[in-house]
């Protein structure tokens, strides 16, 4: 019910929402968002599945974003990656280490974090950014600002990372 409510109010609002796609694809990918659903699900896992609206959309206008009490509470309670990433197209690199304890340093390219190998991470990041059409351009942007914002709200803030690099 809530994936139809987000979907009416799209249809209801959004001045372009098929200007990338037709009716009928947009119909069946929230067909697929809605199968995807077997459980109660936590707000992580909401807003992933949410923000793969848009990919389909395609308008840097429309953000989607976790409430902002759940962005509070994960900046004052998250643990957050002990660096700032570095994204350029499917690599990332530590482009500033935070942590004193850290084995990395600035330039160190990461391949992996918690086992999900880093290009897998970018991609599936960059398919739930805004972007504007076709372009990815924007969608990289943010994902090589915010990235570990990002990462938070998808796959939420583990207590520690396993993170695998190359020097």
């Amino acid at each position: 019910a809530d994936i139809l409510n987000y979907k009416a109010r799209l249809e209801q609002y959004h001045p372009g929402l098929y200007r990338y796609n037709s009716q009928s694809a947009t119909d069946r990918f929230f067909d697929s968002l809605i199968s995807l659903v077997s459980a109660p699900m936590n707000l992580e896992q909401v807003y992933g599945l949410y923000t793969l609206s848009s990919g389909l959309v395609k308008d840097g206008h429309t953000i989607l974003l976790p409430p902002s009490a759940a962005i509070e509470r994960y900046n004052a309670t998250g643990s957050f990656l002990p660096f700032q990433p570095g994204i350029s197209g499917d690599t990332m690199y530590v482009r500033q280490a935070w942590s004193q304890e850290a084995p990395f340093q600035e330039g160190t390219l990461i391949t992996s974090i918690n086992g999900v190998p880093a290009a897998a991470l970018i991609g599936q990041l960059r398919s739930r950014q805004v972007r504007d059409g076709l372009q990815t351009a924007y969608a990289d942007w943010i994902l090589d600002h915010y990235f570990k914002e990002y990462y938070g709200f998808v796959f939420g803030h583990p207590s520690s990372y396993t993170i695998a690099y190359e020097m």
